[in-house]
């Protein structure tokens, strides 16, 4: 999966693991993730870029700057939504309320799946996009699946995250079938 391939200058379970996940599956949409995943790698293995995956230093780094190095590779395809409404509002959140550390915000949550959820939509936190119900679980979900530092508990109440076409392409194939909520009125 491409979320399993990490740049040569990230360690698997490290700081930058954790920064390299939660802030490229905020951008997820609208993009595939073998190519989000790649330019996110791309970005976060060039020497002059990859402060974009620090916390406290895109805190101080002017819009100007910032918007120019996540658009050199590709990482942000819409600047203003993708650096000023996702990235930036994350960045200043990680360091005020969790030393900008994400494993501090896994440990405020003590590693609990459905917490770590609820953490992350509380709005006393601004994290945009990763509140999205598919946005959220889907982080929950690779972050299990790929960091492997430790173990998230309670993981199987956090729903599987599906879009529209997976759910149409489901139902039409017969694996699952939909149940009319509406009654006929008698």
């Amino acid at each position: 999966m491409p979320e399993h391939i990490l740049p040569a200058v990230v360690g698997r379970g490290s700081q930058d693991h954790l920064h390299l996940i939660i802030l490229t599956v905020a951008i997820d949409f609208i993009r595939g993730a073998d190519d989000l995943l790649a330019v996110g790698r791309e970005t976060c293995a060039d020497h002059e870029t990859r402060y974009v995956y620090d916390s406290v230093r895109v805190v101080e780094t002017g819009i100007a700057k910032l918007t120019t190095d996540m658009t050199r590779h590709g990482l942000a395809k819409r600047p203003e939504k993708d650096v000023q409404r996702i990235w930036q509002p994350i960045c200043p959140t990680l360091v005020q309320h969790f030393d900008g550390r994400v494993s501090n915000l896994l440990r405020r949550a003590r590693f609990n799946a459905p917490l770590l959820l609820a953490t992350i939509r509380n709005p006393r936190y601004r994290l945009p996009y990763l509140t999205a119900p598919k946005i959220g679980s889907l982080w929950v979900r690779m972050l299990e699946d790929t960091w492997q530092e430790h173990n998230l508990c309670s993981l199987e109440d956090v729903p599987i995250p599906v879009d529209v076409h997976i759910a149409r392409a489901t139902v039409r194939t017969g694996v699952c079938a939909v149940r009319s909520q509406a009654r006929s009125r008698s």
